[in-house]
């Protein structure tokens, strides 16, 4: 039996906190691990609400890979057992897996198994489950706890098999795995679940019977906006968001993570959202394909394209961009217009009908030198970075001319090409200006416990620390030193882009919340007497 708190849902990117394991042999406990362990990276601030697991709390505690060989040997010639397997055996063998050790243990899932035992239930979370059959004393988000509140569970669950005529753990192996015969049901979230929401800002997960996150929203008043998507004039009765519309008849839970500001919010919206990819929501799930516009300014004849891989050496990248389509659509059009080859590979003996139609100069025939070529490369440069408006008055000129001529498709096209454009401008100059930024956003904890320091280094997001309102300048200064050391990344990756997009847009608004403080990364110390100012000023700040 086995349960674990983790960083976070990735068991590529995020690490074990806590882990508890029980070996039970003839109905009697012969073994048990129950401990905190320090992951190595920090712990995430709704993490540490969730469970209430501490950065402190870790500090200092035993590595996983030193409970390797234990948990091995307990595992060995035993049946895993846990509540929603998967997500606990991922995380023990992708930690065995680093460690370069074979670890795969046949795994049985008490919700699976209370899935096809038990029905009609709205939710099969381990608390549901526990409440129905009337299992007392059970702590959610604790390894321990959940550990032995599992254990209770899968006793009666045990007696129900038997009642069905499965009395042998291969049969129960096999029955896990069957589909679920009974039909599924419309589920209903309980009022007393929304009467219990914060009404200040933070994120919501909205979830269906078996736990699965469906959509990660934000709001500055959480208990409103789910009553919003819930009532039948709300979401569930409107053309907006089809996504989350056709899924809200499954709904059955719903948990709140509070945040002490607006921007806090969208952050964690942001981070949650990208950790669950929860089926309803729209954006930001699908960070991993962003596109970068790539130019290989190390070949003679070099393509402008929109590409998916990761960015290489030997190459100018642009972005990364949210919009695929667009900036597809994007490069192609500086291309045509600038007659940059769109062939892949080495050049063609001989001219495709690119060159006929004057969306081509030739360079496979020799129609350009190389000298003129890269010139044209260089200016489609300074076009994707806004830094060439003579281009855009010219395709504006012909949009219009197109237009006189009475050739309204060809001159809507054009349009569209240039509206696609735009966004690409538009973001990369954003991502440019932003990228130079340094400064510390003070912003207030919920419930009025503090502060939260959102430190930003180069444009980048890179700590989010908690402090009290009286913070010691060592306090302050360490946490700098440790945001503004090392070598900083000038390259913006998929994973950058979502919260660099985010803090411009919260910057560039008025916020009476919040108070910025400016940062000099080879001086970053210098900036504590502002934020003991800022955090000053919130102490006293009205809202408290």
């Amino acid at each position: 039996m086995v349960d674990l708190e983790t960083t976070g849902g990735s068991a590529l990117f995020d690490r074990i906190i806590e882990v508890a394991a029980v070996r039970v042999e003839d109905g009697r406990v012969v073994e048990r691990i129950e401990t905190l362990v320090d992951p190595g990276t920090g712990v995430p601030p709704f993490i540490t609400r969730l469970t209430g697991i501490t950065p402190h709390m870790v500090r200092g505690r035993p590595r996983i890979e030193s409970l390797l060989p234990d948990l091995g040997r307990m595992a060995e010639g035993a049946v895993l057992v846990a509540h929603n397997v998967a997500f606990d055996a991922g995380f023990l063998a992708a930690t065995f897996r680093r460690a370069g050790i074979a670890w795969l243990p046949e795994r049985l899932c008490t919700l699976r198994l209370a899935r096809r035992l038990i029905h009609g239930l709205h939710s099969y979370k381990l608390d549901s489950l526990c409440a129905h059959l009337g299992i007392d004393q059970v702590q959610t988000h604790r390894a321990g706890a959940d550990c032995r509140a599992t254990a209770v569970l899968l006793d009666h669950l045990l007696a129900a098999a038997c009642v069905e005529g499965l009395d042998d753990v291969n049969q129960l192996l096999t029955f896990q795995e069957r589909p679920i015969q009974h039909k599924r049901r419309k589920a209903k979230v309980d009022e007393s679940q929304v009467a219990a929401l914060t009404t200040g800002p933070g994120v919501y997960l909205l979830k269906d019977a078996q736990g699965h996150v469906v959509y990660v929203g934000k709001s500055i008043n959480v208990r409103t906006r789910v009553r919003t998507h819930l009532r039948p004039s709300g979401t569930a009765g409107s053309m907006a968001q089809p996504r989350l519309r056709r899924r809200l008849p499954y709904i059955a839970d719903v948990e709140a993570i509070e945040t002490g500001s607006e921007l806090e919010a969208l952050i964690l919206e942001s981070k949650l959202v990208k950790r669950y990819l929860p089926a309803a929501n729209a954006m930001l799930r699908d960070y991993r394909d962003y596109p970068f516009v790539r130019v290989d300014v190390e070949s003679a004849f070099a393509r402008v394209e929109a590409t998916r891989e990761r960015p290489r050496p030997g190459a100018v990248y642009l972005g990364p961009f949210r919009k695929a389509g667009v900036v597809a659509r994007a490069a192609l059009f500086v291309s045509e217009a600038l007659g940059l080859r769109q062939c892949q590979g080495k050049l063609p003996s001989s001219a495709c009908p690119l060159l006929d139609i004057g969306k081509c100069s030739g360079p496979c025939i020799g129609g350009i030198d190389v000298a003129s070529y890269q010139l044209r490369v260089a200016r489609a440069l300074r076009v994707l970075r806004g830094e060439d408006a003579q281009f855009v008055a010219e395709q504006e000129a012909r949009r219009d001319a197109l237009a006189a001529q009475l050739r309204f498709e060809a001159a809507a096209e054009l349009r569209d090409r240039l509206r696609d454009l735009a966004y690409v401008v538009r973001t990369q100059t954003r991502l440019d200006a932003f990228s130079d930024r340094h400064l510390v956003i003070v912003a207030p904890a919920p419930a009025g416990a503090g502060a939260r320091l959102f430190i930003v280094r180069g444009g980048r997001l890179v700590r989010d620390v908690s402090v009290a309102f009286t913070a010691r300048p060592a306090t302050l200064g360490a946490a700098l030193r440790s945001a503004y050391g090392g070598v900083d990344s000038t390259a913006v990756s998929r994973d950058d882009v979502d919260d660099m997009l985010i803090l411009d847009s919260w910057l560039r608004a008025a916020r009476t919340e919040t108070h910025q403080v400016e940062v000099t990364p080879e001086e970053p110390e210098a900036a504590v007497a502002g934020i003991r100012t800022a955090l000053a000023r919130l102490a006293v700040a009205p809202t408290r």
